[in-house]
């Protein structure tokens, strides 16, 4: 084989390598972007929240999040596991969520912050009643 053949295969190999990396990274996309580009249409919907309070101990329960608002506002409904009359306020951003610093009726206060990743939501917050202060981990899934 002679020099103008093998750096023309050696060529043809490198533009092979390069247009499959391409096509590869092309069909990479971001679990946490939602295709409407809105953030919190990957929060929405029935979740099944297992909690580990440092007062309560372990708990199950539903909580329901629906968009609020035309920003980046979702309410988490049976927050806490305190009914479904009782909400958070949260932010969304990404896959990141925030709880910013609330007072919730019935007394109770919180704030905190979770991750989304795949069909879970990993959660801390905090919450205080009557002075008494829990922190509670949480994931919600699907």
């Amino acid at each position: 084989m002679d020099i103008s053949n093998k750096l023309m295969r050696k060529l043809k190999v490198q533009l092979f390598t390069v247009s499959a990396c391409i096509l590869l990274l092309a069909s990479c996309t971001d679990e946490n972007t939602s295709p409407t580009g809105d953030d919190r249409d990957n929060f929405t919907g029935t979740w099944t929240c297992s909690e580990q309070s440092t007062i309560n101990g372990s708990s199950t329960f539903s909580v329901t999040i629906s968009k609020i608002g035309d920003l980046d506002s979702v309410s988490i409904k049976n927050f806490y596991g305190l009914g479904p009359n009782y909400s958070a306020i949260a932010l969304i951003s990404g896959g990141s969520i925030t709880i910013p610093n609330q007072s919730i009726q019935g007394g109770y206060t919180t704030y905190g912050d979770g991750l989304k990743s795949n069909s879970k939501i990993n959660f801390t917050y905090y919450v205080n009643f009557s002075g008494v202060s829990d922190t509670v981990t949480a994931v919600y899934s699907k």
